[in-house]
């Protein structure tokens, strides 16, 4: 995270057909204080590299291997923990949870 809300970043996950994949991405969170103040959205754009083979077509846009991805997020920052709700297009949602140290 940078200081003004911007994020960037890599994943590296094995994608739902059990390939090594990666999203390289850039962000932003928007605090949404008039939900509650430790609510937050936060969207990502980037690169999705990983879907080959049978799968390279499950996402769109993937004629060379790489494509455009976009996440949006809702999130819930405490104060040793947050977590988020992440949209995987028609695919998945996934739930994060972490834990500061």
């Amino acid at each position: 995270q940078l200081g003004d809300g911007r994020v960037r970043g890599i994943a590296a996950f094995d994608n739902s057909y059990g390939q090594f994949s990666q999203y390289l991405y850039l962000g932003k969170i928007y605090p949404l204080e008039r939900i509650h103040p430790r609510v937050y959205a936060k969207v990502t754009v980037g690169l999705i590299r990983g879907y080959k083979g049978e799968y390279k077509d499950k996402i769109p846009l993937n004629n060379l291997g790489v494509a455009p991805g976009i996440i949006p997020m809702l999130g819930y920052q405490g104060k040793y923990f947050n977590s988020e709700i992440l949209l995987l297009g028609k695919a998945a949602t996934l739930l994060t949870f972490g834990v500061r140290f």
